[in-house]
């Protein structure tokens, strides 16, 4: 028990970030990464209403109960929560056994049983989940101090306080020294057994320590859950946790789908209790891997939260797990009977008020961002303060700008990573739209803000003008202890990047023109982001976007490269660059030599690993091109599933077998277009493999020098002659860039590019496998695409498709799909009950963090995102 009472206003002792089940080892699209799982009315002999979703495997002896270990040990076994699908499938209910109703609290709860495909499945999600908070294999769950846990909350409420509700309480048995209605242990106990009676004790301490003044429009409710679909992000799958806190106010709002009498949802939830029997405790890594499943989804539907807490009670002790963007911990256990004041009943009784308070900020939520509500309870206005310094005069002002309530903020579907969040807003003096950008980066990194700023102050065209940007809002370290270690940890810091608002994806492009006069911008912004110092390093579909159009014709600009989060100055020390740099941004755009071991043409592998530089950068420029090309048959009409190609740098979840499909496929001289609809015509084609020529001629350029034995001296003199051909690199790129647009010109548009562009609904990725984008574009903006300079205006087609407009419609579907393997499936994440795959985040399928350099994923500011799946990368 501390001696002195913590801070209040000190955020040390309040909270933890949020969760969402993140990126996996491949692409996935803005779905929820936790396998849908089918539930079997069977009996099942098990007593735990979650242990049907347990996969056994070797334990290890457990930690006893209040251990002080930084980390500790735990059985692998993971009991994941029940995971539904739709309303009408696999509904848990607790039926009584005499009279068959569903009750909320019924004693005899009948569970469905665990078919193997479920235990196969939920192995799967537990492997995914745990490494989305880098607890996979033998790395350890951080397990915090008894002293820092009972800190936590501690001015909730005095030991006299708490000694008076003790005595006064009808629940709790000062003779007997327990909560008397909570049940013993017994071999006959089950776990339907303590519902009742937690939520009874959790109701009656936060009706009882409510405070004075609280606003009518703020309420905590006390709800029992148990038996209430809580629906997913992805709209198609759905958990229970066993009880929640419901909770309006500026930052909570109506859930779309509500569930149950009192209109649950994780968009109106402060927090979950989840209830667990002592004799069937899984250990930390289980319990976590559980609780961060409704952590993920809270952080989804409450985009300005930061941290998440939940409480895990049996019918003797309470633990506390903790998620927030650096990953998680948990608490000792501590016995909830225990009267004494530094007891476990004073601290569960803490908990309970600090994870239900009317304290918005104590509850892990930005209050910075809040909302007003209508009558039916959703979100119809709100504001976002940023904090904005004058490097002129050197002073700040809080300017509060207005929400774009008909967009709504593009959230990172992930739990540990940057953990971006997009804001669409109005700048209050001038009216323009912008957009703001939160994210957390590893401690280490410099600040986006950074960058972006440097890049303004020399001019570089195609990079988003910074309106503001604060920095180190919040710090991962505060929600922990001061001298917190971990193998993962980073202590990242948040940020707040303002920007004028730039176009959407050039997967959203409207001709091939538009297309590829983006694509070049890009190319010539990152050629003058290289010559100010900076090495963008995250190429994507994600972070190319299409330009914008002004009344100053001076001022036009074609397209726009942005998302500097994993960008570093030019001339870092090699050593200085961790080796795992490879696994910045979407797999399905990296390098070959990020991918895959390099070996000379006599096969002798590489002394030296080189750090990324510009020609991987310029080789997933010519990546990103090749997706596009592949998979577009017209302007807003792609192939659901991606051609063999793709799906082959897709599938394997071997890096090396990546990289040397995608290197068979440059060096294959001509480069084969046999692949590419006929709508693209030969000047786009030609480009293709125009483009390919280069690169294969860079990649056999960096073999040459790091594939042979050198001296140091030879090898340093060979880079310094590689690095003199940069102008040259790039040269040669805008030519062909050039030579193409001049052609495409000189054709004219053809008759889709002259047609309204079809603007896909959310249906339209639900079958596509290659989705490289966080949300689909519901809003297109207006975006002037210009007729060609020269040639046809007038929409005549192309010889090419004269004859083949209606022929085209009917082979859209001729490839056939190559769908993912259902192993695919799950590890993407997927949890649609359609059998379509997960979605595609950005961060691509590694994103394997590394502490020096804090190097993470891909996370921007361009109006459609990218999502998280589960993936080494996420997690920064």
């Amino acid at each position: 028990m501390p001696t002195t009472s913590p801070n209040h206003d000190d955020p040390s002792p309040l909270g933890a970030p949020p969760v969402d089940l993140p990126s996996t080892p491949i692409m996935n699209r803005a779905r929820d990464p936790v396998p849908a799982y089918a539930d079997d009315d069977s009996d099942d002999h098990s007593d735990d209403d979650d242990n049907r979703f347990s996969v056994e495997a070797p334990t290890t002896p457990k930690t006893a109960c209040g251990t002080d270990s930084a980390e500790i040990e735990t059985p692998d076994t993971v009991s994941c929560p029940p995971i539904t699908n739709t309303a009408e499938d696999s509904q848990r209910t607790f039926t009584n056994s005499q009279t068959g109703t569903g009750t909320p609290h019924s004693k005899n709860a009948r569970k469905p049983a665990t078919s193997h495909a479920a235990d196969s499945e939920n192995t799967i999600a537990r492997k995914l989940m745990a490494i989305e908070l880098g607890i996979e294999g033998s790395t350890k769950v951080a397990q915090v101090s008894k002293e820092f846990s009972q800190s936590l909350y501690y001015n909730k409420a005095t030991p006299d306080q708490i000694s008076h509700f003790l005595r006064r309480s009808s629940l709790f048995s000062l003779t007997k020294g327990r909560w008397s209605k909570i049940p013993k242990s017994s071999a006959t106990l089950k776990e339907a057994d303590l519902y009742e009676h937690i939520f009874d004790v959790v109701e009656e301490i936060v009706k009882y320590f409510k405070p004075e003044g609280v606003p009518n429009s703020v309420t905590r409710k006390v709800c029992a859950s148990h038996n209430v679909k809580l629906s997913h992000a992805n709209g198609s799958t759905s958990t229970l946790p066993d009880i929640c806190v419901k909770a309006t106010g500026p930052s909570f709002e109506a859930p779309e789908r509500p569930g149950g009498d009192d209109g649950l949802g994780y968009s109106n939830i402060a927090t979950v209790f989840d209830a667990k029997l002592q004799k069937r405790d899984p250990g930390a890594k289980a319990l976590v891997s559980q609780i961060a499943i409704y952590c993920m989804q809270i952080l989804i539907h409450q985009p300005n939260r930061n941290f998440v807490r939940a409480l895990v009670i049996s019918e003797k002790f309470v633990r506390l797990v903790h998620v927030d963007r650096d990953g998680t911990y948990v608490t000792p256990k501590f016995d909830i009977h225990d009267k004494t004041e530094d007891g476990g009943a004073y601290t569960f009784v803490r908990w309970v008020l600090g994870l239900c308070s009317f304290d918005e900020k104590e509850l892990g939520l930005d209050t910075s961002i809040q909302w007003t509500t209508d009558d039916a309870g959703k979100k119809s206005e709100g504001t976002i303060v940023v904090n904005e310094h004058s490097e002129e005069t050197g002073t700040t002002r809080l300017v509060t700008y207005d929400l774009n309530m008909n967009e709504p903020p593009l959230v990172r579907h992930s739990i540990r990573g940057r953990g971006t969040t997009i804001w669409n807003a109005i700048h209050p003096e001038t009216g323009e739209a912008v957009i703001i950008k939160d994210s957390w980066r590893a401690g280490t990194r410099v600040a986006e803000g950074e960058y972006i700023r440097e890049a303004n102050r020399n001019g570089v065209k195609g990079v988003p003008q910074m309106l503001a940007f604060e920095d180190d809002r919040e710090q991962t370290i505060d929600y922990r202890p001061q001298d917190f270690q971990h193998s993962t940890f980073l202590n990242r810091k948040k940020s707040r990047l303002v920007v004028e608002k730039s176009g959407s994806s050039i997967w959203y492009f409207r001709t091939r023109l538009q297309l590829l006069r983006a694509i070049l911008a890009a190319i010539r912004a990152h050629r003058n982001l290289l010559e100010a110092g900076i090495l963008h390093r995250d190429i994507s579909m994600q972070n190319i976007v299409l330009g914008t159009t002004t009344e100053v014709e001076s001022e036009n600009q074609d397209g726009f490269l942005i998302d500097l989060d994993m960008a570093i100055r030019v001339g870092r020390p090699q050593d200085d660059v961790n080796l795992k740099d490879e696994r910045t941004g979407l797999v399905l755009y990296h390098s070959i030599f990020l991918l895959c071991e390099i070996v000379s043409e006599m096969g002798m592998p590489a002394l030296v690993r080189p750090p990324q530089d510009y020609m991987d950068d310029l080789e997933s420029f010519f990546l990103v091109y090749c997706h596009i090309i592949h998979v577009f048959t017209s302007p807003g009409v792609w192939m659901p599933s991606a051609p063999r190609l793709l799906i082959q740098w897709l599938e394997d979840t071997d890096r090396d077998r990546m990289g040397r499909l995608k290197k068979m496929y440059v060096y294959e001289e001509p480069t084969s277009t046999a692949g590419i609809p006929p709508w693209w015509g030969k000047h786009c084609r030609a480009l293709l493999v125009d483009f390919a020529g280069i690169i294969r001629e860079m990649v056999k350029e960096k073999t040459s020098i790091y594939a042979v034995h050198l001296s140091p001296e030879e090898r340093a003199e060979a880079q310094e002659k590689l690095v003199k051909n940069t102008t040259s690199h790039y040269d040669r790129v805008e030519q062909v860039f050039e030579k193409a647009i001049h052609g495409v010109e000189e054709e004219g548009f053809c008759g889709e590019e002259y047609q309204a562009y079809p603007l896909p609904g959310t249906h339209a990725i639900e079958g596509c496998d290659h989705f490289p984008l966080t949300n689909v574009l519901t809003v297109l903006p207006p975006t002037h695409i210009g007729p060609p300079s020269g040639g046809n205006t007038q929409g005549y087609k192309r010889w090419s498709e004269e004859n083949e407009a209606e022929s085209l419609r009917s082979k859209r579907n001729r490839y056939d799909p190559s769908p993912l393997s259902a192993a695919l499936n799950v590890a993407n994440g997927t949890t649609n009950e359609d059998d379509s795959d997960g979605d595609e985040d950005e961060k691509g399928e590694e994103e394997e963090e590394e502490r020096e350099s804090g190097d993470e994923i891909d996370d921007d500011y361009s109006m459609d995102g990218n999502y998280g799946a589960i993936s080494d990368d996420e997690m920064d």
